[in-house]
């Protein structure tokens, strides 16, 4: 990934190399093992001065199922993705907060149609 510390995975088996780009479709399941070969340090630029700096922020997922509750349907990355996000999103308070307005909103808008269906019926 894009930013990432890693700069391959070498599988202890075989000694195969796998880059970041292909971690997600390469890399097998448990029992196997890879080493992690980490880039060489650089300086840390840090933007707190920049308005638009979003940071960087990773988290390891260790013993994710590969399947469903029901065992129907494969686990993938991009629902992980999403859950993540989904997860983030209903638990911000700025996002709560316009989320709440939107409904007040939208109840208003309905009291003012009932009662310009009552004027015109």
């Amino acid at each position: 990934p894009e930013g990432s510390k890693i700069s391959y995975l070498q599988e202890s088996g075989d000694g195969s190399i796998i880059f970041p780009f292909q971690f997600q479709y390469t890399c097998k399941p448990l029992p196997a093992t890879y080493y992690v070969v980490i880039k060489k340090a650089g300086r840390l630029k840090q933007n707190i001065h920049d308005v638009n700096y979003k940071g960087d922020m990773k988290f390891v997922l260790e013993n994710m199922p590969c399947k469903t509750k029901n065992g129907e349907h494969s686990v993938m990355v991009n629902d992980v993705e999403k859950w993540i996000k989904i997860s983030m999103i209903d638990d911000d308070p700025a996002i709560q907060k316009q989320k709440r307005s939107v409904e007040q909103h939208r109840m208003s808008v309905e009291t003012v149609e009932g009662e310009l269906n009552n004027v015109y019926t």
